[in-house]
């Protein structure tokens, strides 16, 4: 609001100097229109941007290519498609999971399990715990 523009609208001129190299109004012009209760189209364009310049622009044809049965066969080798590399490191997800779904992986917790021995079948010990297991008896040994 600190900021006021002169635009004359008979001229197509705006003291922000857009209206004047682009050919079409700048915000300051619209909005001044507005008030005026006129469109900004029309006499306050350019007549490069209607329709008129846009088809004689285009009004000639562009014939398309023959399809490929149709090109002159050539004694050169075709060229082949280039060699598949794999990528170094970690191969990517194939489904890119959502923020809003769990993101850690489910684990079980086996903090109530007992554990059962693999030799005895007995729970609560394991292979190296096991009684049934003759093992030599600890000598005590001293380092030098």
């Amino acid at each position: 609001m600190d900021e006021s523009y002169i635009v004359d609208v008979t001229k197509k001129e705006c003291s922000c100097s857009l209206w004047q190299p682009n050919g079409y109004g700048c915000v300051h012009s619209v909005a001044t229109l507005a008030y005026l209760n006129k469109t900004p189209d029309g006499p306050y364009v350019d007549p490069l941007y209607l329709g008129a310049f846009f088809h004689n622009a285009y009004k000639q044809s562009i014939n398309g290519m023959n399809g490929m049965n149709m090109w002159p066969s050539t004694n050169f080798i075709p060229p082949l498609p280039p060699l598949k590399r794999r990528m170094s490191g970690m191969p990517t997800m194939k489904r890119i999971r959502d923020a809003s779904e769990r993101s850690r992986k489910h684990t079980v917790s086996k903090a109530w399990k007992k554990v059962s021995c693999g030799i005895c079948k007995q729970k609560g010990n394991n292979k190296t715990t096991c009684t049934q297991v003759p093992r030599p008896p600890k000598t005590n040994v001293t380092k030098k």
